[in-house]
């Protein structure tokens, strides 16, 4: 029954106009009858008949109650014939905004206070073709938003005929990073950035686009690359030294190390996502930096905590590793092995320096691993941890091993890296 109904409201909803689709009144006198709110607008911007079929509308209910289920009202426009629907906070940057969500911790009461009834008015957007009748769409959400919503605010927008792509690159800005490094992206003009930026002082790095995380805006990858920058966390040091960036990404935090610290002869990525590691490599060749980057071997997922038996917490992880090794197809290059063979696990490397822009949680489960991985003396830098959580993760860290564990930077937005060493 419900499928009916539908299809007979997608049908009265589209309909093909002889006319290019022009809204001049300012008002529907469907929003009189359902008590218009003050806020909407519906005045679109003027459009030639030639363009009217493929321009696309925007409409926005606004302030929806979460008691509405404002998801489900998202299920309904795609099933009104919506090309793209979103939801976002209508309560962001007030205060009535909540978390999202918090990030897991092994504590369950702390992780319930980081999960307060989250975005409790939400707008809902939905984009529509010009033959869409947005009249009878608003009377046909009314009814089924019914009397438990009796005003409804919405806004119409005119969605521009745009090259998209080009509209989204011309956003990234290049970005200077710890006052040291200018990260840049391939379609940015060279010349431009020649006369824009003192290249004398700046480094630079070339990222792509792409799935892989870390370009340079969040405070926690800035955060890693100021610690990188500071001479004392880098040894000095005649004989070849190894760095290891755990959760590579895009491999920026790999590549700023090898750009101001020559004596790293081997510089190591780790990350759980395929498609990351392939980045970074590209990335590397790019930036024509020696960096390579794999999955995480699997025979580092049988530590042992310092009982001599087998890490439970570590452990549990290992189910990440195992799909992320069946997504690996023909990339063999992204699993670690020796270069004796075509053994596929080997003895991995121990690093002088690491650092690992995570979580907090994944780092405390980590630690033991980690403490595993470096040589006696080696820091390892830390990031992805909230001001709040600082406390957890210095006591996971000593427990697992680590000494001087601190933080050696001011906070970033609420954000802070961490530093330890191995005994």
């Amino acid at each position: 029954m419900l499928s009916a109904l539908l299809f007979l409201a997608s049908y009265w909803l589209i309909i093909i106009p002889t006319e290019a689709f022009q809204v001049r009144d300012a008002t529907f006198s469907a929003c009189r009858t359902h008590h218009q709110s003050a806020a909407n607008t519906f005045d679109l911007p003027t459009i030639s008949k030639y363009e009217s079929a493929a321009q696309l509308r925007s409409i926005t209910f606004r302030n929806i109650d979460k008691e509405n289920e404002p998801d489900i009202l998202c299920d309904f426009l795609l099933e009104l014939g919506a090309c793209s629907v979103s939801m976002t906070d209508a309560d962001r940057d007030t205060e009535m905004e909540e978390p999202m969500f918090g990030e897991p911790t092994f504590n369950e009461d702390e992780r319930l206070l980081w999960l307060p009834p989250v975005w409790n008015h939400c707008h809902v957007t939905a984009h529509f073709p010009a033959s869409t009748r947005l009249e009878t769409l608003v009377e046909t959400v009314q009814d089924f938003l019914g009397s438990d919503h009796p005003t409804l605010s919405y806004q119409l927008e005119v969605v521009p005929n745009r090259d998209w792509i080009v509209h989204v690159q011309q956003s990234w800005k290049p970005i200077v990073v710890a006052n040291r490094f200018l990260l840049t992206f391939p379609w940015h003009n060279q010349t431009q950035i020649q006369n824009d930026y003192n290249m004398d002082r700046l480094i630079p790095l070339t990222l792509q686009g792409g799935v892989a995380f870390g370009t340079g805006e969040h405070p926690t990858t800035q955060l890693c690359m100021e610690w990188l920058s500071m001479p004392e966390n880098i040894p000095s040091s005649d004989d070849p030294l190894v760095f290891l960036d755990y959760g590579s990404g895009s491999g920026i935090l790999g590549m700023a190390a090898a750009k101001i610290h020559p004596q790293l002869s081997t510089i190591i990525g780790i990350d759980l996502d395929v498609d990351a590691c392939l980045i970074a490599n590209a990335n590397a060749r790019i930036n024509q930096i020696d960096m390579r980057n794999y999955l995480p071997p699997l025979e580092w997922w049988f530590v042992k905590n310092k009982e001599g038996n087998e890490d439970n917490e570590v452990n549990e992880s290992k189910s990440l590793v195992y799909k992320a090794y069946a997504r690996v197809g023909d990339h063999s290059e992204v699993v670690w092995s020796s270069d004796e063979g075509d053994e596929q696990v080997s003895p991995f490397p121990l690093c002088d320096v690491c650092v690992a822009n995570i979580l907090a949680a994944p780092l405390m489960q980590l630690a033991p691993l980690l403490l595993k991985l470096l040589r006696p003396g080696a820091k390892l830098g830390m990031s992805g941890i909230l001001v709040s959580q600082e406390e957890n993760v210095i006591r996971a860290f000593e427990e697992a091993g680590f000494v001087n564990v601190h933080r050696p930077q001011p906070v970033q937005a609420g954000w802070i890296l961490l530093q330890a060493e191995k005994p």
